[in-house]
């Protein structure tokens, strides 16, 4: 599992999988998606590339399916639960 942790406004982390070739992506919004499909090189480049999150605009982001990560789901949830409570 290889992780990146991008200086973006956007993205907060990015975790890959060579081995199943999943690229977790978890915004600064709490949410969270799956990439599947993605190549190594793909990967390597977002970590390199000046600007992630436009290189994810334009070469992951609708271009590999995707899925919202269900963790996020939860974790989202909980958030707006503790928000109405608090």
């Amino acid at each position: 599992m290889r992780t990146t942790t991008p200086n973006s406004s956007a993205i907060e982390k990015a975790w890959y999988s060579t081995d199943t070739k999943i690229l977790t992506v978890q915004f600064k919004n709490n949410k969270g998606y799956l990439y599947a499909g993605v190549p190594n090189a793909i990967f390597t480049r977002f970590q390199k590339a000046h600007s992630k999150g436009r290189y994810f605009a334009k070469h992951i982001r609708n271009v590999y399916p995707s899925q919202r990560d269900v963790f996020s789901i939860a974790v989202d949830g909980a958030l707006r639960t503790a928000n109405s409570i608090g």
